[in-house]
């Protein structure tokens, strides 16, 4: 679950973001749409626990991140959402099954190949486990970052701009790959775009302004 209450958050003196009060439930998915500037991504890293609001509370899996310390809110990250960026943030020198197990260990998880290997196989890079990130395409590339993000099996997916950089087809794959991994895992998922390309699959959508 996802609950915003009163939030406000500015940049200097400009306001970006004032939302009164928003629910998303348990397993359900909310679509946020934006140009730049129109304060999406902000909102994103707000939920994540990356950046504080102003003012208001954000409610995440019944705990208020608001109150988290910082290495408070590492650990509830950890254990409780998993996070997809437009750019994937794959060290490009390491394979992906390096990479995974970076991941694990920055996560505070224990190392398991086994979990890893379900991951890769659920978005289908499994075959290429030991390919160096640079070899990657952009679409492969993509699905390797959302197979990170489930490692912890996560109860809230938060995406910004999964898709932008991709054509048509890897657009469509990715967005399959997102909506089935938080229907497997009964994840609350958020994504915030500009694409619209991806609008149509979405029954609760907002427009930031």
């Amino acid at each position: 679950m996802i609950e915003i209450k009163r939030l406000k958050f500015s940049y200097g003196e400009t306001p970006i973001l004032n939302i009164d009060e928003l629910l998303i439930p348990y397993g359900e998915d909310c679509l946020f749409l934006g140009n730049s500037g129109s304060g999406k991504t902000t909102l994103l890293h707000i939920l994540a626990g990356l950046i504080k609001p102003m003012e208001g509370e954000v409610i995440l899996a019944e705990e208020n991140i608001t109150n988290l310390k910082t290495h408070e809110m590492d650990d509830f990250r950890g254990r409780n959402i998993g996070l997809i960026f437009q750019k994937h943030h794959l060290v490009h020198a390491l394979s992906v099954i390096e990479n995974l197990l970076l991941a694990q260990y920055l996560g505070g998880l224990p190392k398991d190949l086994n979990r890893i290997y379900q991951a890769l196989d659920d978005v289908n890079v499994l075959h290429r486990k030991k390919a160096k990130v640079y070899e990657l395409s952009q679409g492969e590339a993509q699905r390797v970052s959302i197979a990170r993000a489930m490692l912890n099996k996560p109860k809230i997916i938060l995406a910004d701009e999964p898709t932008s950089s991709l054509d048509d087809e890897n657009c469509e794959r990715v967005i399959e790959l997102l909506q089935y991994q938080a229907e497997k895992y009964d994840a609350t998922m958020v994504i915030t775009t500009h694409d619209q390309r991806i609008k149509k699959r979405f029954e609760n959508s907002i427009t930031l302004r």
